[in-house]
């Protein structure tokens, strides 16, 4: 009997010892993570999954590139805090480095999100989101000047073209247009910037119903060599009128310009300081040598990453 006792006696402070000679370990199962580029702000990407033989854990991001990208909480989940970070062009991948402590041990885990390619301006558009959604590839959507500021201001490396800023928001009242066919290029060195693609235009009208104006391009120089880009712009009432064109994959690999074909001669222009254009009146693909003083109130929206 008292054999026994002694052999469970020591059984049991064998397995106790082998039971505490287990080293502690902290097991990670998800390192890797696939989103849609562009997601929301505050937007949940997915749950760190972590084990461990040695009490609780705590969880602390330590590391992230590009900084600011994702929040990160003690249950372990990823959160989106900065929208425009999510962008394929500009980052299609965000490495994050995760700290994770046990009751003795802490370890650091890479932890890698990858960023799928989606058309960019579709979550930037709201009341036109179905228009472009269902136009072809070169189609030009009329959009809301919101959306338009959207674009300018959210999608990556964008640059304005053909006025400025200062220049097309002090044109409250642009002289009466002659009511004439016109094409006409601003010739102020605001031009489509090389390495880069047209996606957007405004512009200043006055007329009702309007039909046949078109977007034209050149890479040649300035007074030559245009081409229409996409399709005409659809049918539009006056006033600030917003166009987004659909897919356009035409990268300029030289500075290059914007000219409008106003087929109704419904957009007038700015008697201002030393600014110039070209114009004449008919459609057309190569300029005068003449310059016509002021400028017109128009600007495209260009952008050296293809975002969609």
């Amino acid at each position: 009997m008292f054999k026994k006792h002694l052999l469970l006696i020591s059984l049991f402070l064998l397995f106790s010892c082998i039971k505490d000679d287990d080293p502690s370990e902290i097991d990670i199962k998800n390192t890797s993570f696939s989103v849609d580029e562009n997601l929301a702000s505050g937007t949940e990407i997915g749950n760190i999954e972590a084990s461990t033989n040695d009490g609780n854990l705590t969880f602390q991001l330590i590391n992230q590139t590009p900084s600011n990208a994702v929040t990160f909480n003690q249950s372990g989940a990823l959160i989106v805090n900065d929208q425009s970070l999510f962008n394929f062009e500009v980052n299609p991948v965000i490495n994050l480095e995760i700290e994770v402590k046990s009751e003795s041990l802490t370890k650091t885990f890479p932890i890698t999100i990858n960023l799928n390619d989606v058309d960019g301006i579709v979550p930037l558009l709201s009341t036109s989101k179905q228009k472009y959604t269902e136009a072809a590839n070169n189609d030009w959507i009329e959009i809301t000047e919101s959306e338009f500021n959207a674009i300018k201001n959210k999608l990556g490396e964008v640059s304005v073209v053909a006025t400025t800023d200062e220049q097309y928001d002090q044109m409250d009242f642009p002289l009466p247009p002659p009511p004439d066919a016109k094409t006409f290029v601003n010739n102020n060195g605001v031009d489509i910037p090389a390495e880069n693609y047209l996606i957007a235009v405004k512009f200043f009208s006055v007329g009702t119903n309007v039909t046949g104006t078109k977007v034209k391009v050149s890479s040649e120089n300035i007074r030559t060599g245009y081409t229409d880009l996409g399709s005409d712009l659809p049918e539009f009432n006056g006033e600030d009128v917003f166009f987004v064109i659909k897919n356009n994959e035409l990268k300029f690999n030289n500075e290059s310009y914007l000219a409008i074909y106003d087929s109704q001669g419904i957009i007038g222009n700015y008697d201002f300081g030393v600014l110039t254009n070209y114009t004449r009146f008919s459609e057309t693909n190569n300029f005068d040598p003449q310059v016509a003083s002021g400028y017109y109130p128009y600007q495209g929206l260009s952008t050296k990453k293809l975002q969609w």
